[in-house]
């Protein structure tokens, strides 16, 4: 019965190591004429190199080892542009080989800057006559991260939700700061919310 186990465990293990993609990288395509082209954004602050490997139908490729390509933090990279087939729909899968040993072999090419989800989603919900609301956001567009905003004034329902753990919901002229779930009161500035969010 335990080797059962711990076979059955040890094929989950590989299959599952098989089959996962590195979570750091997104890999998106765009069609331009007669050619597809692979794109990695890089969803760390960290930089990257990347080397993606194509396997599929109604394209065409160049032969040979896919060469690593520098993805820097937060950005967006073409990787590699096929030829699509005449009349045909490009196919594919991928495989990804990711490395933060940075090497100087690596391409380097031309990049655009991304925004990235922080490690706690940040969720500001914004009174009417709000004093600070504006300073947060502006300290925010700054930043490298993605963030969602929400006017009470325009939400009942989040107002219903908030109002338990925020007594002075009505009255308050300050922005509500949540951050993985979790209510940050003490948060008044642009500053100490994106500390709390690098920690």
């Amino acid at each position: 019965m335990n080797i059962k186990i711990l076979l059955l465990l040890t094929s989950f293990l590989c299959c599952s190591t098989f089959y996962a993609q590195d979570m750091r990288i997104t890999i998106e395509d765009e069609q331009v004429r007669n050619r597809l082209l692979i794109y990695a954004s890089n969803n760390t602050l960290t930089d990257l190199d990347v080397a993606i490997t194509l396997k599929g139908t109604g394209f065409r490729q160049r032969s040979g080892v896919p060469r690593k390509v520098r993805v820097p933090g937060r950005s967006k990279v073409n990787l590699i542009s096929v030829v699509i087939e005449r009349d045909q729909e490009p196919k594919y899968t991928y495989t990804l080989d990711v490395s933060d040993s940075l090497t100087r072999r690596s391409l380097v090419k031309e990049f655009e800057l991304i925004n990235i989800q922080p490690k706690k989603m940040i969720t500001l919900y914004k009174p009417d006559n709000c004093t600070n609301c504006e300073a947060i956001i502006n300290g925010l567009e700054e930043s490298p991260f993605l963030y969602k905003t929400v006017t009470l004034s325009e939400n009942e329902t989040i107002k219903a939700q908030l109002s338990p753990y925020v007594p002075q919901l009505e009255t308050t002229d300050k922005m509500i700061v949540m951050l993985g779930g979790n209510l940050y009161p003490e948060i008044t500035t642009a500053e100490a919310l994106l500390e709390v969010v690098n920690e």
